[in-house]
């Protein structure tokens, strides 16, 4: 029993699970296709060069920067979302993009009850209004892992 205890201190309340679920499939569902944002090619296209050369000094792809110094600020994030793509193609990296925002709206449910002053209504309501926003901006982008500082 005091096992259980200690585990379930780790475990995410039952809300927060179920938010993650209807998320989940809702951004499954109905989710912008993968390369609906024009951005996410360059992205992946930026980590594979990463992953083989390191991170350059100037703009590999660019006739017109000459070796002006380029701050590749995402590149981490690059490099997760070639290694996505490279071992599970486009469709690992749209599974990949709509758990990240099933994660997202899991943690904000999650802070939202840790306030504990406001009623589950508003919790819902609040949710619900932050998946639909962010149902139309989900796509492997570097902001997607700002959402969780955010939250």
């Amino acid at each position: 029993m005091i096992a259980a205890k200690r585990i379930a201190r780790f475990l995410p309340p039952p809300s927060c699970t179920l938010v993650f679920l209807l998320s989940l499939i809702g951004y499954l569902v109905a989710a912008k296709p993968v390369f609906y944002n024009p951005d996410t090619p360059w992205h992946v296209a930026a980590g594979d060069f990463i992953r083989a050369h390191g991170i350059p000094a100037s703009d590999p792809w660019s006739y017109t920067a000459g070796n002006h110094t380029w701050y590749e600020l995402s590149w981490l994030w690059d490099v997760v979302i070639s290694w996505i793509t490279q071992h599970g193609g486009m469709y690992g990296l749209y599974f990949f993009t709509a758990v990240t925002g099933a994660i997202v709206m899991a943690t904000l449910a999650y802070t939202i009850k840790a306030r504990g002053v406001v009623s589950e209504l508003y919790i819902g309501l609040t949710l619900l209004a932050v998946w639909y926003v962010l149902l139309y901006t989900v796509s492997p982008q570097p902001w997607m892992a700002t959402l969780f500082f955010t939250i």
